[in-house]
């Protein structure tokens, strides 16, 4: 068998064995941190991180490859101050954060010197939120249920309707009723009555708005929970 031809399956065997793994097995570093350097919260779009944390209005701004973030701090303050500036900042420097989970092991310079000096931190855990329950709303009382992420629920007006996701504190989706102000050109669910929903939840309130078929959502739609 020709030995190129060998060379190169077992590269592309490595290929899919190891590096598809080393990608499906990322984590994504969102959320807050409690670091050595005070709360810190990081924001992961793709592989950009963007962060700030509590030490002179600290910023984090770098990029993840595989599990290590490499990238810059930058600060009003600090105790040596860069030729050149950074988002409009001459105290900066150097990161390379490894992470683990829900912890990081960091190192940290100023401004183009190596890496030297410690930063690590641990990743709180998020309270978990469910909008389960009867909620007194301006629309009557209504009745939701979560399943994952997923959301469904019922209100007494015109046999009302909600059908959702959750994006974090966030529900998006429709109601559906037998009547309403406007029909809508297609139905939903078998009605011709419905409008888009996005309701913020905090804690055992909401604020939202709502709209008819897919036109813009500029009414209000509020609720609190009840027992």
């Amino acid at each position: 068998m020709n030995l190129c031809r060998i060379a190169s399956l077992v590269g592309a065997f490595v290929t899919v064995a190891f590096g598809s793994s080393l990608a499906f097995g990322q984590d994504n570093v969102s959320g807050d941190w409690k670091t050595s350097e005070g709360v810190m919260t990081l924001t992961q779009t793709g592989d950009q991180i963007s962060g700030r944390y509590t030490s002179d209005h600290g910023e984090v701004l770098g990029k993840v490859q595989g599990q290590v973030l490499v990238g810059y701090w930058i600060e009003d303050h600090s105790d040596k101050k860069c030729a050149t500036s950074k988002n409009g900042r001459s105290y900066w420097g150097q990161i390379q954060f490894t992470f683990a989970g829900d912890t990081f092991s960091g190192r940290w310079g100023y401004c183009d010197d190596p890496v030297s000096g410690n930063w690590t931190g641990t990743r709180e855990a998020k309270p978990v939120f469910s909008v389960n329950g009867r909620w007194q709303t301006s629309e009557g009382l209504m009745t939701l249920v979560q399943q994952g992420d997923a959301v469904s629920g019922s209100y007494p007006q015109d046999r009302g309707e909600i059908t959702g996701m959750m994006k974090g504190p966030v529900l998006e989706g429709y109601w559906i009723e037998d009547a309403s102000g406007q029909k809508c050109a297609v139905e939903k669910n078998g009605r011709f009555y419905w409008g888009r929903i996005r309701f913020s939840f905090a804690k055992d309130v909401f604020a939202g708005t709502w709209g008819y078929c897919d036109n813009a959502i500029d009414r209000k739609w509020t609720g609190e929970r009840v027992p």
